[in-house]
């Protein structure tokens, strides 16, 4: 698959030393350079080149990449994941009806697999995945309403179903739920909701913090369901019980309403297999795909930071400790749901050359908190970096580690040397 080209890549980097060090950044999608001072956002350039790419008759891929490297607006983000992801066809005149083919083929597997009686390996294997999702972005909202949980539960349920190769993987979970939000945005300011009910339209202010836009879809959902006399014990699950057997997702709620869940839960389960399909090493047996990951974490950040990795021997701590999470759940428990979907709209553009670009990505991640680590002992290091303070992130300091693990992987990526071992 092709990459993003270089040029594309660097233009979001101004200046960098012969050692790979960032020298200056010039503006991204959110900085004051890059945003339009106008209240309209129609008159945003930048918007503008997505709102045309998006509304031609055909696109390339290469173009769709070079276009989304440096962030995607969270208006078009839903459309352009689908389209990097290969979900969504290139051709306009083609997407409606393979979206209509997909979302149908997604609720046959839901029919085939759902109503079956399971093996002790599914019911196992079904627990497991009931445990994980309330754990999964627990400190979102709307993650907490039964209607999600039953959504993201039937989603890794019949993944691994159609996946018995590696089965139900923790960690997997963590990776739909960018998904679940990002297909959640883009339907907050569609025509259709605003037709569901006079008493409930949904558009709101444009500050209003995302997860708090996303809850209202919900809030929704359940005063029309008590309405009708069918409140969240209706559609919620019991890990006790096995799958709960309805095939039609959100019964008893207006019909927009569930067509809306039911399209997001469709687009969100091809999605997720999409991408799944590019890091498949680190969910078969032994997990080769983060090994290798882990190992090239350790050789760079001993190669760009000596210092730290010292300090990390010393103290006994193993990559893996932290590493671990950092591959297996693509840092989704590291930084906050609005700046990771920023990160993801770069990795998706990197198709599957992306699990590269992430190791030298946490690399840097890792060695921005390298002076408060080494001021650290075992007993308070630990702690701290398994909870790093991200919360105050905004798309900026992303946008720096990501110019900078670009330059790293360039420099080190392919030289005869040092690195010539770690191979991507």
């Amino acid at each position: 698959m092709n990459s993003v080209s270089s040029s594309a890549r660097r233009s979001s980097v101004s200046n960098y030393n012969e050692k790979g060090e960032i020298m200056i950044t010039t503006s991204g999608p959110n900085s004051p350079k890059g945003k339009s001072n106008s209240p309209s956002q129609e008159v945003d350039p930048r918007l503008q080149k997505f709102k045309a790419m998006l509304e031609k008759d055909n696109v390339e891929m290469d173009d769709i990449k070079a276009l989304c490297w440096n962030g995607i607006p969270r208006e078009y983000r839903a459309e352009f994941w689908q389209l990097l992801l290969g979900y969504m066809p290139t051709v306009q005149e083609r997407r409606e009806k393979t979206l209509a083919t997909k979302r149908s083929s997604y609720w046959d597997s839901v029919k085939q697999f759902w109503n079956l009686d399971t093996s002790d390996y599914e019911e196992v294997m079904y627990d497991q995945i009931c445990k994980d999702v309330p754990r999964t972005s627990s400190d979102i909202p709307f993650f907490h309403y039964a209607e999600t949980r039953t959504m993201l539960t039937r989603i890794l349920y019949i993944w691994a179903m159609r996946h018995p190769a590696s089965g139900y993987v923790q960690g997997i979970n963590d990776l739909a739920a960018p998904f679940i939000c990002t297909f959640l945005f883009s339907h907050l300011n569609s025509e259709s909701l605003h037709a569901i009910n006079d008493g409930y339209l949904i558009r709101g202010p444009e500050d209003i913090p995302l997860p708090a836009q996303i809850s209202k879809i919900f809030k929704i959902y359940k005063d029309l369901a008590d309405e009708v006399g069918e409140g969240e014990d209706q559609s919620s699950y019991n890990s006790s019980q096995g799958p709960v057997k309805k095939v039609e997702g959100f019964p008893g709620v207006h019909e927009k309403i569930s067509d809306l869940l039911k399209n997001i839960e469709a687009d969100t389960f091809w999605c997720l297999t999409n991408f799944l399909e590019r890091i498949q090493d680190n969910y078969t047996p032994v997990q080769p795909g983060i090994q290798k990951m882990l190992y090239k974490l350790k050789h760079l950040t001993q190669k760009l930071d000596m210092p730290l990795h010292e300090h990390l021997e010393a103290e006994k701590l193993e990559y893996f400790q932290f590493g671990f999470r950092w591959m297996n759940c693509l840092l989704t428990r590291e930084l906050p749901a609005k700046i990771l979907t920023r990160l993801w709209d770069t990795y998706l553009s990197e198709g599957e050359l992306f699990p590269s670009l992430h190791v030298y990505f946490c690399t840097a991640f890792l060695l921005h908190w390298s002076a408060s680590i080494r001021e650290k002992d075992f007993n308070t290091l630990m702690f701290y970096i398994q909870n790093l303070p991200t919360a105050d992130w905004s798309e900026s300091e992303v946008s720096l580690l990501l110019a900078q693990a670009y330059v790293w992987r360039n420099a080190y990526q392919d030289t005869k040397g040092h690195l010539n071992q770690i191979k991507s």
